[in-house]
């Protein structure tokens, strides 16, 4: 069965109406992506490896994803980590440092910090095919050489500066 999504408006207000995953949304609505940033005590961040199976397979992202119709933001993206990595954060400090319109598409973006150990992860093969730690100067070279997707590019330049106006 197809997972059922919520609809937003075009300021990224939850609108109370739905469609399925794999339907197209009209251009009075937008859908909702959540991603997340997964930060270790050195000051690495975990990606992981799309599957070979999904769109813009074998390309490197954050762990996210859309919410089910029934759940929050965050509900959606504690969810995503849990079944995409196997990774429990829901008793972690999550933030979320943007909110905001991309294109045809809203999306919530989250920090975590967390320490663990990639072989403790449990992959789900149909989305993921490999995890490792990124250090930040790695990231910053692979938004340069457009390694990353624009996608990933915009989430990390979001992230990049909600860091920076925090330190």
């Amino acid at each position: 069965m197809k997972e059922k999504r919520q609809l937003f408006d075009l300021n990224c207000k939850p609108t109370g109406k739905s469609y399925y995953a794999g339907e197209i949304v009209s251009d009075e609505y937008l859908a909702m992506v959540v991603m997340i940033a997964i930060e270790n005590s050195h000051g690495d961040f975990l990606m992981q490896k799309r599957s070979r199976f999904k769109t813009s397979p074998l390309t490197w992202t954050v762990t996210g994803g859309h919410p089910c119709f029934d759940e929050t933001n965050l509900r959606g993206v504690v969810r995503e980590v849990k079944e995409e990595l196997g990774l429990d954060i829901q008793n972690e400090k999550i933030e979320s440092f943007c909110l905001c319109r991309d294109g045809r598409v809203c999306r919530e973006m989250f920090y975590c910090k967390k320490d663990f150990e990639i072989k403790s992860l449990v992959l789900q093969p149909e989305e993921v095919e490999d995890v490792a730690w990124f250090s930040r100067d790695k990231i910053l070279n692979m938004m340069d050489s457009k390694e990353l997707s624009r996608n990933q590019i915009f989430f990390y330049q979001k992230f990049f500066e909600w860091e920076n106006k925090n330190k």
